[in-house]
């Protein structure tokens, strides 16, 4: 499995209220500990039924549901807001973008633009970016395994950039040889 961090920034005058409105608090125990976090929550843009909530459906049945509506197998987590008075969020998935999720929410507030980046753990094999107004994608970038667009992508969201080098023959990075000390 892998894990893709995410980036949504919102612009528009209404851009800290769509944020607001996608945020859940929720509570959850730690080593018997209660620790309350915020989150972006899907549901907030495509809802599971209640009945696929409850505790007797099995953990597959909401899965299959989260990957068919979500394109993920769950919701968001790990949620970073790096300045609240900012429309800009940064959030984990499993295994893949959530692209068709930004593209409702944008259909859903015609007055933001909805900009979004993400990469994946493993260092330039899935990135991209998207732009999205009114439910229009206005920018589409996937970029390449491999390529240099892919790397910066993941050096933007997860860092790492001083384990790589640029190769400028190949047009691309590559992993910094280590000193053994």
């Amino acid at each position: 499995m892998k894990w893709v961090t995410n980036h949504l920034q919102i612009k528009g005058d209404k851009s800290l209220e769509v944020l607001q409105s996608l945020l859940t608090k929720t509570t959850e125990y730690v080593q018997d500990e209660p620790e309350e976090w915020t989150g972006i929550d899907f549901n907030k843009i495509r809802p599971m039924a209640n009945s696929l909530k409850e505790a007797a459906v099995p953990n597959t049945v909401q899965e299959n549901w989260c990957l068919e509506n979500w394109g993920v197998r769950g919701n968001a987590f790990d949620t970073q807001i790096p300045d609240e008075a900012k429309a800009e969020i940064f959030f984990e998935t499993a295994d893949n973008a959530v692209e068709s999720l930004i593209k409702d929410l944008s259909a859903a507030h015609p007055e933001c633009t909805f900009e979004y980046e993400y990469a994946d753990t493993e260092a330039g094999s899935f990135a991209g970016k998207c732009e999205f107004i009114n439910g229009k994608n206005i920018l589409q970038e996937q970029y390449s395994a491999g390529s240099k667009e892919g790397y910066e992508m993941y050096f933007k969201l997860w860092g790492n950039k001083d384990l790589f080098v640029f190769n400028e023959q190949k047009n691309t990075y590559e992993r910094a040889e280590m000193e053994m000390g």
